[in-house]
This record gives C-alpha cells, sequence and structure tokens, in this order.
C-alpha cells in the first residue's frame, strides 16, 4: 500500500468517524425533541416523532452501501428527518419557557392582588401581559374551590361546606387540547403552587 492510499484510507476513516458522531449528535437531539413533544403537543405526536426518529434507520443502513450516490441519499435523509422534528420543537421549547415567564408573573399578580384587596382578580384585564402576542395561549379564572383533605387511607375528599377563594391559570404551547393546568389551592392534588398537565 502507498502513503498516498495510506493517507486517503486515513481520511476516509476520520470523515466517517465525524459522520457518525454528527448522526448519533443528531439522534440524541432528536429524541429530546420527541420527549418534549410529550409535553408540548401532546403524547400522540410525541409518538409519531419517535416513530420517525426510528426511520434514520434506513439513511444509516443506504450508507453503507459503496456508492457515493447512496451516501449523499442517506445524509440527505438523515437531514430531511432532523429537519422535521428538529426546528419546530426547539421553537416551541421557546414558547413554552416564555408562557412560564408570563405565568409565574400573572401568579404573581393575583396573588399580590388578593394581598392588597383580599381577592384575587376576577380578570385579566388590569394586568398587563410580557408577552402580548401569547395571551390567546393563557386562560385564567377566579373562582371558589372546595378545601380538599387526605384520609388516613390515602384517599383525597373535598369537604362539603369549607370553600377557599381560588383562581386558575391554562396555558397551551401549540394546541388547546393540551393544555398545562395551575390552580393556587392546588385543587385535588393538594399540592398547593403545583401545575400538572393533560397530555391529550
Amino acid at each position: 500500500m502507498s502513503q498516498n492510499q495510506n493517507v486517503v484510507s486515513k481520511t476516509k476513516i476520520i470523515q466517517q468517524t465525524v459522520l457518525l458522531v454528527f448522526w448519533v449528535l443528531l439522534l440524541a437531539i432528536e429524541i429530546a425533541c420527541s420527549q418534549l413533544a410529550w409535553e408540548t403537543v401532546g403524547e400522540i405526536e410525541s409518538g409519531f416523532l419517535g416513530f420517525l426518529i426510528c426511520l434514520n434507520v434506513v439513511p444509516f443502513v443506504i450508507y453503507f452501501f459503496q456508492s457515493k450516490v447512496a451516501r449523499k441519499i442517506a445524509v440527505g435523509l438523515a437531514l430531511l428527518l432532523a429537519a422535521l422534528i428538529i426546528p419546530r420543537q426547539l421553537l416551541l421549547r421557546y414558547r413554552w419557557h416564555l408562557l412560564q415567564q408570563e405565568a409565574s408573573n400573572l401568579i404573581k399578580y393575583a396573588k399580590e392582588n388578593k394581598s392588597r384587596t383580599g381577592a384575587y382578580p376576577r380578570d385579566l384585564t388590569a394586568y398587563h401581559f410580557l408577552y402580548p402576542n401569547l395571551k390567546p395561549h393563557i386562560t385564567y379564572s377566579a373562582f371558589k374551590s372546595l378545601r380538599c383533605h387526605t384520609t388516613a387511607n390515602g384517599d383525597i375528599v373535598a369537604d362539603k361546606i369549607a370553600t377557599i377563594p381560588d383562581f386558575g391559570i391554562s396555558l397551551f404551547i401549540e394546541t388547546p387540547t393540551t393544555p398545562h393546568l395551575y390552580t393556587a389551592s392546588g385543587g385535588y392534588t393538594e399540592m398547593i403552587d403545583d401545575w400538572w398537565y393533560y397530555p391529550d
């Protein structure tokens, strides 16, 4: 084997190693985005993204054909799958971050209003949104909740007489059918200031 062939062989090995590392990195990001999709768009689409991730086997197999055209097609397919999964989820994660900031600010506003006036605000007419374009993604309501307690055997029971002032926030990232929910009293969860989520 000549020195030129040795250099070409080493270069090819380095290129394939870099490509493999890049591919593994893309897969890791796609998997993280699929898990993120459970929170941003719900369990059905998250499962679909998981299916798309599994399709990465196809370009991986194609890549090992000796043809340069096949390798280019394989890389193109891998990049296409990544483009279908990653950018949208990163944008939705950013929206979720902004909604979390807005919700945190809204909770602070409602609690400060209760400290000043003795009641949570009835609506958000006096509230100034940090991100007005996200207003359609947030619903607020003031209401009275039944006071709940946990029995000795772990059941959560609502008191029939005692009610407490409460407020709730519902926010969604992409679709209204996958809301993230909050109540100041914790509702039936008995976890004060806790969020819960309905994935679809």
